[in-house]
């Protein structure tokens, strides 16, 4: 099955992970959220409730602004970012 007709089932999605490098790159560009998605995620990590993450918001993508001089990189998730997509 096409990747595209895969995207178009109710078929499980698989995980995947990405590591991007930009050698030679500003080491503190400015992140920003792109897209803010309708679905918050709660971390209850720990005993108390201090230690506990309800409701954080999530983002369908990241813009890292001045990764070099005059150079802003955008990742996004979903199908937009599958082959062919932006």
């Amino acid at each position: 099955m096409d990747w595209a007709k895969q995207q178009q089932t109710d078929a499980p999605r698989r995980a995947v992970h990405v590591r991007l490098s930009f050698p030679g790159a500003n080491p503190s560009p400015r992140l920003e959220p792109l897209n803010r998605l309708d679905t918050v995620v709660s971390y209850f990590i720990g005993s108390t409730p201090e230690e506990w993450h309800p409701d954080v918001p999530v983002w369908g993508g990241v813009r890292y602004r001045d990764v070099y001089r005059a150079l802003t990189s955008n990742s996004r998730g979903g199908m937009a970012s599958g082959p062919g997509g932006g």
